[in-house]
């Protein structure tokens, strides 16, 4: 079914050990809200078990609103966020989820905000969270006008590298964005 496998987000797990042959994908799905751990080859090996209050995808707020990222902390594991906040907790309050604990924040003041990915900066215990207020391909996005980011990654250095989603429209494009934070 479509809900069951729309991919999200992406880590690379095991990467860089020095083991070879163990490197592992981890991908979060948003319409039932899953983390799976693939081979770099596409086999899917297991689901790995959610945070509890992300469990139940009727508690998303829309279908297409469930687990948009995941990103690995050294002292919490993995950590996931929905794209928006759950049924019953106020719109404008995000939440990053670990196994055992959560921690949530403010969205950026403005109608339609949510989070699109979640990176660790390097050599710190602080998580670098991209989220955007889109109102779709004819109306201009409140936090960037710019374009409508979706991905995340870490390149290394401090350098993190950013995807638009063209959103399968002929009005907008796929951009990538390199920045740096400092």
């Amino acid at each position: 079914k479509k809900y069951q496998r729309d991919a999200e987000g992406l880590m690379v797990w095991n990467a860089s050990n020095g083991k070879k042959g163990d490197t592992q994908l981890i991908i979060s799905l948003e319409g039932k809200p899953r983390l799976v751990r693939f081979t770099p080859q596409g086999r899917m090996i297991a689901d790995i078990a959610v945070p509890r209050p992300l469990r139940d995808r009727h508690r998303l707020r829309k279908s297409n609103s469930g687990l948009e990222s995941v990103t690995y902390h050294n002292s919490y594991g993995l950590m996931t966020a929905p794209e928006e906040s759950l049924k019953g907790q106020p719109k404008n309050l995000h939440t990053v989820y670990a196994a055992k604990k959560q921690w949530s924040f403010m969205a950026y003041p403005a109608p339609n905000s949510s989070i699109t990915a979640l990176e660790m900066i390097e050599g710190t215990n602080e998580l670098l969270v991209l989220e955007r207020a889109w109102n779709g391909a004819l109306e201009p996005m409140v936090i960037s006008l710019v374009d409508n980011f979706e991905g995340m990654t870490a390149i290394g250095n401090n350098r993190y590298l950013i995807v638009s989603d063209d959103g399968k429209s002929d009005l907008l494009r796929t951009l990538l964005t390199l920045f740096k934070v400092e």
